[in-house]
């Protein structure tokens, strides 16, 4: 029983690392993501008539890396 004890708490530490790792992980990534949709809806604010079509699809790209990123860490309020 002991062994077992044992066995289980390890498990059970080494399980809350790695969720406490992984939402680092993941919480990092939201705010990578945050900061490059801010700076791609910079651009595209600022974007000329010649660059408007790439600004507009860059941006798509950082906020549906956004919204990745956020249903990684809250995907219940998808």
């Amino acid at each position: 029983m002991q062994v077992w004890q044992q066995k289980l708490q390890d498990f059970s530490h080494r399980t809350a690392a790695e969720a406490k790792r992984d939402g680092n992980a993941a919480d990092n990534q939201l705010k990578i993501a945050w900061a490059k949709t801010q700076v791609e809806a910079e651009k595209l604010q600022t974007a000329s008539a010649d660059g408007w079509e790439s600004a507009k699809i860059s941006f798509e790209k950082a906020s549906r890396e956004l919204s990745d990123a956020w249903d990684k860490i809250r995907p219940q309020d998808k």
